[in-house]
């Protein structure tokens, strides 16, 4: 870690003074550090070569190498594994998010599993998510975040739902109502700025999620869909085109392939790429996907 910040090596615990005195405590410690500190309960594990930004805090979690998590973000019951960038005021919570990844400014996560090469941009919201390789979020878009009985004779969490979402619950145990149905996004999926994505929904991969959309129904692979109740505006690629580019899933490939073959990506031929790209398959003896 760098050098000046400050390690707290103790369990997470509910403090017993007020928010007044906590301020008081975090003002001295930033006298004594020379800086304002950042805070990883014992439990958790930091690899090398990871900086955690002022006031960051980690809990519970597992950081891998190289990683950074910006200053006042924090992470509880996580695991980051290596080259994970996290920006500012990020909110991680009980998530996997694999190599080469990065979260932008004020994104909320949580309950989710984000796999390699895929970023969400600023001020996102994503919750109960799996997203796949080389998926890119857009800005402001909200993915998960709870649903309302429509047929009930009140729509209030306050009488389904065990989470206080409005500080308090008249629920005596679960309802037979799934409000945080997950959400699935495939492989190399582009979701414009401003997006939202209701619970429940799958979306196939290499399909296009328009800005300002709002999406209700499944989304099948590479296809283009927009507006509010987002709706079918065309499909990228001829039906045969798009059974073989899920038949080769390239985003399977080893990290070599995209380093080395990076330019094949670059076209508008997709007859070209998918008899390189099953070459390479075959060649690598990839199974099936």
């Amino acid at each position: 870690m760098s050098p000046g910040h400050l390690l707290l090596d103790r369990p997470e615990r509910k403090l017993d003074y007020g928010r007044k005195a906590a301020d008081l405590v975090r003002r001295a410690l930033w006298r004594i550090a020379g800086r304002p500190p950042f805070f990883v309960t014992a439990d958790s594990r930091i690899g090398r070569d990871t900086t955690i930004g002022p006031e960051g805090y980690v809990g519970r979690s597992v950081v891998g190498n190289s990683c950074c998590v910006g200053r006042r973000s924090a992470l509880y019951e996580s695991t980051l594994e290596d080259d994970v960038q996290i920006h500012e005021d990020v909110r991680v919570s009980r998530s996997t998010i694999k190599k080469w990844t990065r979260l932008c400014e004020a994104v909320t996560l949580s309950d989710s599993v984000i796999e390699s090469f895929s970023y969400i941009a600023s001020k996102s919201s994503v919750n109960c998510t799996t997203i796949g390789r080389f998926c890119s979020i857009g800005p402001n878009v909200i993915c998960g975040f709870g649903e309302h009985p429509t047929r009930w004779i009140s729509t209030s969490p306050a009488f389904f739902s065990r989470l206080r979402q409005c500080g308090v619950t008249f629920a005596k145990a679960e309802s037979d109502f799934d409000e945080l149905k997950p959400v699935t996004i495939g492989h190399d999926v582009w979701i414009g700025a401003n997006a939202y994505i209701r619970n429940g929904v799958s979306i196939g991969s290499g399909a296009i999620i328009g800005a300002s959309s709002c999406v209700t129904k499944n989304v099948l692979p590479y296809s283009i869909v927009g507006g509010v109740p987002a709706r079918l505006i065309r499909n990228r690629f001829e039906p045969e085109v798009i059974e073989r580019l899920l038949a080769v899933a390239w985003w399977q490939f080893p990290v070599s392939v995209f380093e080395d073959g990076a330019a094949n990506w670059n076209t508008t031929d997709p007859a070209s790429f998918l008899a390189w790209a099953e070459g390479v398959r075959k060649a690598i003896g990839l199974c099936a996907s």
